[in-house]
């Protein structure tokens, strides 16, 4: 009967921090998630600007 009472403490435990754990992934998941999204954003506004600077300094040249 010991045994019993210590396995049913012993799953009631796993359970709570198993809701923890589950609760910790999914904010790490939406967390790298929204940083990744950011990171591509900010990598295609690098590329935009890259383009725009290189264009501008074309013509700039070629008026010269």
């Amino acid at each position: 009967m010991k045994r019993l009472l210590q396995y049913k403490a012993k799953l009631k435990a796993a359970m709570a921090e198993e809701t923890i754990r589950a609760r910790q992934y999914n904010a790490a998941l939406r967390s790298l998630k929204k940083i990744t999204a950011e990171t591509i954003e900010l990598q295609r506004k690098v590329e935009h600007e890259t383009v725009k600077l290189a264009q501008a300094t074309s013509r700039t040249k070629s008026t010269q």
